[in-house]
C-alpha cells in the first residue's frame, strides 16, 4: 500500500512538472534550436543581447526615417543613438553624430537639435564644413536656417582665401561675418599641424568679411611665435573672387639701371576676362608699360595676349654691361616692342575632332630677352624666338594629320637667313599586326609611317620644298622572362625641289670669306634644282632584368632615411628591389651621297653609322604601404614577396621593350597593391662603339665614345642629388661633369647647389637658398661663380 502511494506521488510529481518544463522546452525548440557554438551561459546572453542592441538599432532609425518623413526634417541625421521628445520637435543624437544640411555637413560626438528653429548644440569634436570654409571647435550651436553660429575653442580655414584663423570664442553672422575672440590668425598651412608656423598675428578681437575685409585690434606680429611688433589697429583684404587693384610691387636698385619700380594693377572684366597693366620705370635706362590680357571663353577655348612697349631714349648707345656675345645685332630699338599669343581651341566639325594652337612671339631687337623678364616669350639664353601655328586632328584611330606654319627670330645670325616652315602638311601614327599569330615570343610587327611636306622660305639665299617619308619597322619580342629583344628597320625617302637658283647671300657683304663660307659655297654650287635620296637603315637591341625583392626589418638604417620624407608620416617602408638591367644596341645607316641635295635642317644630312652602344642600369625601388591595415582593405590581399613572379624593371631605357612586358604578372600585381612606389637610387653606365674603320682613319677619333655615368640619389623627400659625367677612356681624363644637390625641409625650404664642367668651355658653381615665410611669400639668394 505504501508503495502504491510512493508511485502514485512520483507520477503526480512529474505530470505536475511535464506541465510547466515540457511545454516551455516545446517553446523554445520550435523558435530556435540550440546554438552549439556557445559553451556559456554568458556567451549566448551576449548574442542575445547584441541581437537585441541591433533590433533596436533598426527600430530607431526606422522611426528617425518615419518622423523625418513625417515631419519634414529640414536635415538628414546619423547616430549611434538617436532619441524624440514627446512632440517630435526635439532630438537627442549620441555617438559618431554626422548631420547634412543643404551644402553643409556638421560631425560631433554629441548633440541637441531643435526642428522647429533649425538650431543645434553641439559637444565633443565639432567639425562643420561648408562652401565658406572648413571649422573645428570644442563645441558650439549652429543656426541652420540663418547660419549663424558661435564657437568655442575654435579654428576656421577659409576655402578660397587661405586664412587660418584659432580664436577662444567665434561668432557667425549670416551675413558671413566672423568675430573672434583671442584670435591667432595667418595663411600659413604647415604640414605639421604641431609646427609653429613662420608668422602669425595674434589680436585680443579681430573680425573677418567673406568677400571683404578683415579687421584686428589690438595685435602683435610674431614670427616664429616671438612677437616682433605691436599694432593697435590692422585691416587687410579678404577677398575671395577677383577684384580690381594693385598687386604687389617690385621695388630695387641697381648699379647700371639705378631705381626700379613696377607697379601692377590688376584689372577683373567680368568672371572669365582680365587685364593687368604693368607700368616700369628704371631711372637711368627705359621707362615704359607691360600689358596682358587673358580671355577664358569655354573649357576648351582660351586667349592670352601680350604687349611690352619700353622707351630706351634714357640709355643713349651705353649697352650697361649686358653680354652681347653670340648676338648677331647689338643694336637696341629707342622704342623697344615685344609681345605674345597664346591662343588655344577645340571644335567639332560633324564628328570630326578638330585642336587649333597658335603660340606667337616676337622681338624688336636680339637683346631683348637679355635685359628684360619675359617668360611668356623665352629665356635670357634662347638663339631663336618661334612662333606656332598648328590644326590637327585624328584620323584611324591611331593617325594624325597636322597642316603647321612655323616663324623664326634669331638671335645669333640674320633674319633674313632663316628658313621659315610655311607651311608644314604631317600625317604620322603607327599600326601593329601579328604576322606570326599568337606565339610563345609574343613577337609582331609595329610599323610607323611618318609623311612631311615642307615648304621653306626666307629673304635670301636659296630656297625650296622638301617632301619626306619615313617608314619604321618594329618587330619586338621576348623569350619567357629571360630578355626582351627589338629588329628595327627603316627607311627616309626624300624629294627636294629648289624654287631659283642659288644665291651666295655671304659673297655680297663683300667681306673676305672663311672656310666655312666657301665649304657652303661649294655646297650650294653642287645642289640641284630637284633631287632626292634613299637613306636605309637597321638596327637592334636586346635587354635583360635580374632583380631581387626584398623585406625591410624595423630597425633598418633604409627604413629610416625613406620615411623621413612626406611619404613617411602615413606610409611605411615594407620592400626594396634592386635590379640590374643591362642594354645592347646596335645602329647601322650606309653611306649615302647627299652632297646635290640642299640643306633646310638637320635632317638633310644623315651620318653613315656603325655602332654599337651598351648601357647598364641599376634601380633600388621601394615599395611604401599604408600605415593603417585597414585603410584599403584587408591584409591577406597583399602579397608576399614569393607571390611577385617575375616583375619587369621600371621604365627601360628603350621604350620599345615594353612591348614584350609581362602584362599578366605586372597589371596583377599593381591593381591589388596600394600605397606608393618610388626608385631611391639609380646608376647608369653606357659607352657607343664606332666599327666602321674608314670613319675613324678619315676624322682621327677614337672608336670608343665617352664613358656616360649617371647617378642619381633621391632616398627621401628631403635630399635629392645627382651626378652625371663623360669620362674620356682614350686620354683618361674627364671631357665633363655636372654635380647638382638639393636639401629641403618639411616646411619648403630649400638649398641647392650645382658644380658644372665643360673642358674648355664651362667651369661653374651656382648656389642658392630659399625660405617659405607664407604660402605665398619667399625669400631666396642666388648666386653663380664662373671661373673661366
Amino acid at each position: 500500500m505504501l508503495i502504491d502511494d510512493l508511485v502514485k506521488r512520483r507520477i503526480l510529481i512529474l505530470v505536475f512538472l511535464g506541465i510547466f518544463l515540457v511545454e516551455p522546452f516545446s517553446f523554445v525548440q520550435a523558435q530556435q534550436p540550440p546554438d552549439r557554438r556557445f559553451l556559456f551561459l554568458e556567451d549566448r546572453e551576449e548574442k542575445v543581447n547584441e541581437e537585441r542592441r541591433k533590433r533596436y538599432f533598426r527600430e530607431k532609425q526606422r522611426k528617425v526615417r518615419a518622423q523625418q518623413k513625417s515631419n519634414r526634417l529640414p536635415f538628414d541625421i546619423d547616430a549611434q543613438s538617436i532619441d524624440f521628445d514627446s512632440e517630435g520637435q526635439k532630438i537627442q543624437a549620441r555617438g559618431n553624430v554626422s548631420l547634412s544640411y543643404s551644402s553643409a555637413l556638421v560631425e560631433a560626438d554629441e548633440g541637441n537639435f531643435d526642428i522647429s528653429k533649425e538650431e543645434a548644440d553641439l559637444r565633443g569634436d565639432v567639425r562643420i564644413s561648408d562652401v565658406a570654409g572648413d571649422l573645428s571647435a570644442r563645441e558650439g550651436r549652429i543656426n541652420f536656417k540663418s547660419g549663424e553660429a558661435e564657437l568655442l575653442d575654435a579654428e576656421v580655414d577659409f576655402s578660397q582665401g587661405q586664412y587660418r584663423v584659432s580664436a577662444g570664442r567665434v561668432r557667425r553672422s549670416a551675413e558671413d561675418r566672423y568675430q573672434f575672440e583671442d584670435a591667432d590668425l595667418t595663411t600659413c598651412n604647415c604640414p605639421d599641424a604641431e609646427s609653429c608656423v613662420p608668422w602669425r598675428i595674434s589680436a585680443e578681437r579681430a573680425e573677418v568679411t567673406k568677400d571683404g575685409y578683415g579687421k584686428v585690434w589690438n595685435s602683435t606680429l610674431d614670427i616664429f611665435e616671438y612677437p616682433v611688433l605691436y599694432m593697435p589697429y590692422l585691416i587687410f583684404p579678404a577677398k575671395t573672387s577677383r577684384q580690381t587693384g594693385l598687386l604687389p610691387a617690385r621695388v630695387g636698385v641697381g648699379r647700371e639701371s639705378e631705381f626700379q619700380l613696377e607697379l601692377p594693377f590688376f584689372l577683373a572684366i567680368d568672371r572669365s576676362t582680365d587685364w593687368t597693366i604693368t607700368p616700369f620705370i628704371q631711372t637711368a635706362t627705359r621707362v615704359g608699360v607691360k600689358n596682358e590680357v587673358r580671355k577664358v571663353f569655354s573649357e576648351r577655348h582660351d586667349l592670352s595676349l601680350g604687349l611690352l612697349y619700353s622707351d630706351e631714349e634714357k640709355r643713349g648707345e651705353d649697352l650697361f654691361g649686358t653680354d652681347v656675345s653670340g648676338i648677331f645685332d647689338s643694336t637696341i630699338d629707342k622704342g623697344r616692342i615685344a609681345g605674345w599669343l597664346d591662343h588655344r581651341a577645340s571644335f567639332s566639325i560633324g564628328s570630326q575632332d578638330f585642336r587649333y594652337i597658335t603660340d606667337g612671339r616676337y622681338v624688336s631687337d636680339d637683346l631683348i630677352l637679355r635685359e628684360l623678364d619675359l617668360p611668356q616669350i623665352g629665356e635670357s639664353s634662347d638663339r631663336f624666338v618661334t612662333s606656332t601655328m598648328l590644326l590637327r586632328t585624328a584620323v584611324f584611330d591611331t593617325y594624325a594629320i597636322d597642316l603647321s606654319g612655323e616663324y623664326n627670330q634669331a638671335m645669333v645670325v640674320d633674319d633674313d637667313l632663316v628658313f621659315q616652315r610655311i607651311p608644314e602638311l604631317s600625317v604620322g601614327g603607327f599600326s601593329t599586326f601579328r604576322p606570326f599569330g599568337e606565339n610563345r615570343f609574343g613577337m609582331k610587327g609595329v610599323l610607323s609611317s611618318q609623311f612631311y611636306g615642307t615648304v621653306f622660305q626666307r629673304k635670301k639665299d636659296y630656297e625650296g620644298q622638301r617632301f619626306d617619308l619615313h617608314e619604321s619597322l618594329k618587330f619586338p619580342f621576348h623569350y619567357k622572362s629571360y630578355f626582351d629583344a627589338s629588329i628595327d628597320i627603316d627607311v627616309r625617302a626624300s624629294q627636294y625641289s629648289l624654287d631659283r637658283s642659288p644665291e651666295f647671300a655671304v659673297a655680297e657683304l663683300g667681306e673676305e670669306l672663311s672656310e666655312e663660307q666657301e665649304e657652303e659655297n661649294r655646297i650650294k654650287e653642287q645642289m640641284e634644282d630637284n633631287s632626292s635620296r634613299i637613306v636605309p637603315g637597321i638596327g637592334g637591341s636586346i635587354s635583360t632584368v635580374v632583380e631581387k625583392v626584398m623585406d625591410v626589418e624595423e630597425d633598418s638604417l633604409v627604413k629610416r632615411i625613406a620615411e623621413l620624407g612626406r611619404i613617411g608620416r602615413t606610409e611605411e617602408l615594407s620592400r626594396v628591389k634592386h635590379s640590374i638591367q643591362p642594354i645592347l644596341k646596335y645602329r647601322y645607316v650606309p653611306d649615302i651621297d647627299q652632297s646635290d641635295t640642299p640643306i633646310f635642317d638637320s635632317l638633310d644630312r644623315l651620318e653613315q653609322k656603325n655602332v654599337v652602344s651598351w648601357q647598364v642600369v641599376q634601380r633600388l625601388s621601394a615599395r611604401f604601404e599604408p600605415r593603417d591595415d585597414l585603410l584599403y582593405g584587408y591584409d591577406v590581399i597583399a602579397p608576399e614577396v614569393g607571390d611577385l613572379e617575375g616583375l619587369r624593371s621600371e621604365g627601360p631605357v628603350d621604350p620599345s621593350l615594353t612591348f614584350g612586358a609581362n602584362v599578366r604578372s605586372e597589371n596583377a600585381y599593381q591593381r591589388i597593391r596600394r600605397g606608393t612606389k618610388t626608385e631611391l637610387a639609380a646608376l647608369s653606365i653606357g659607352q657607343s662603339y664606332d666599327i666602321d674603320e674608314e670613319i675613324n682613319d678619315r676624322t682621327n677619333e677614337d672608336a670608343f665614345s665617352d664613358l656616360n655615368i649617371d647617378l642619381i640619389l633621391a632616398p627621401n623627400g628631403h635630399v635629392r642629388f645627382r651626378g652625371r659625367s663623360n669620362y674620356d677612356t682614350e686620354n683618361n681624363e674627364f671631357s665633363s661633369y655636372s654635380f647638382q644637390t638639393q636639401l629641403i625641409d618639411k616646411r619648403g625650404d630649400q638649398l641647392r647647389a650645382e658644380l658644372r664642367f665643360v673642358e674648355d668651355q664651362v667651369r661653374q658653381l651656382e648656389a642658392g637658398f630659399q625660405i617659405l615665410l607664407s604660402d605665398n611669400l619667399k625669400l631666396g639668394y642666388y648666386g653663380r661663380y664662373d671661373d673661366l
